[in-house]
């Protein structure tokens, strides 16, 4: 597409909620039939390791009403928001609708999946306890992401899934793409990823992975926490592939979001990105104002 070739160009050098006021916020909204949230736009899919992935019965629903060939965005949390409490649900924090989400943060809106013209997919798996406990735990949440692809790939065959994932559900995304077809995936979106090098050039190898457009956001205010993940996996920043894979490939594109060169080559594209606003952030994938409308053009293409 022609944002992808552009970028590359750049960077050469279950409707579920945690509460009932959720709920009930966001389902009066949808009955209102304004603003953007005028239809279902999110649908959460559970995740556990005895059942696996569970669609729920509004995944046909919003199917059904989308346009013929509008995206699907599987959206994957890292590090500690599986917890069903709503300080710490995914679905009312990052990914979560107006008004829930104060900060106006959340990836859906930002991603303009609403309406008839895309779908959001909350993948929730459980990323909780320890740090390490959770790198092990993506292992098995990536069989169960796979799965769920596979069963989009048969009941949604028309519409192109993109992958965002953040922190450690970037390493869910990237075993899961090992498991898949060539072409199951039209883009997978890296956000500050935890993953071992070597992991990443073997999953990018695959016919998934060759088939699609994958980004890898990094910044240097991420810093501390790619030595933190670095000795977690082991090689310290060697043993990470933040700055991407030890040889180049044609789908893969490497994105640094704090270079002043990269942000006014955006900007000549259109994307206007905010400086940082703090040294350390490994959250500024996401946070950075103007970011997910970078994100937003790829899934659109």
């Amino acid at each position: 597409c022609r944002q992808s070739s552009a970028l590359a160009a750049v960077c050469h050098d279950r409707f579920t909620y945690s509460s009932r006021r959720d709920r009930t916020a966001v389902l009066s909204k949808s009955q209102q039939g304004s603003g953007v949230w005028g239809c279902m736009a999110l649908v959460t899919i559970e995740y556990d390791d005895c059942s696996g992935p569970k669609l729920p019965a509004q995944m046909g629903v919003a199917l059904k009403g989308l346009r013929p060939g509008a995206p699907l965005c599987v959206l994957v949390h890292g590090y500690i928001l599986a917890n069903p409490w709503e300080r710490d649900c995914p679905d009312t924090h990052i990914f979560a609708p107006p008004p829930d989400n104060t900060a106006n943060l959340g990836w859906p809106q930002r991603l303009g999946l609403a309406h008839d013209v895309g779908l959001a997919l909350s993948f929730r798996w459980n990323a909780r306890g320890t740090l390490r406990a959770a790198y092990r735990q993506a292992a098995p949440a990536a069989v169960g992401l796979a799965r769920l692809l596979a069963a989009l790939e048969q009941i949604a065959p028309n519409h192109p899934v993109t992958l965002i994932g953040h922190s450690l559900g970037a390493r869910v995304v990237m075993r899961a793409l090992e498991g898949l077809s060539a072409r199951s995936v039209s883009n997978v979106i890296l956000l500050h990823a935890v993953i071992p090098r070597s992991e990443a050039e073997r999953a990018a190898q695959s016919p998934a992975a060759q088939g699609c457009e994958i980004l890898n956001v990094t910044s240097h205010g991420n810093i501390l926490f790619d030595i933190g993940a670095g000795i977690l996996v082991g090689g310290g920043l060697n043993g990470l592939f933040r700055c991407g894979l030890r040889a180049a490939l044609p789908h893969w594109i490497n994105l640094q979001i704090d270079r002043a060169p990269t942000r006014a080559a955006l900007a000549a594209l259109g994307h206007h990105l905010a400086p940082p606003d703090r040294l350390i952030c490994h959250y500024g994938a996401y946070t950075r104002p103007g970011i997910l409308d970078v994100y937003a053009a790829l899934i659109k293409g």
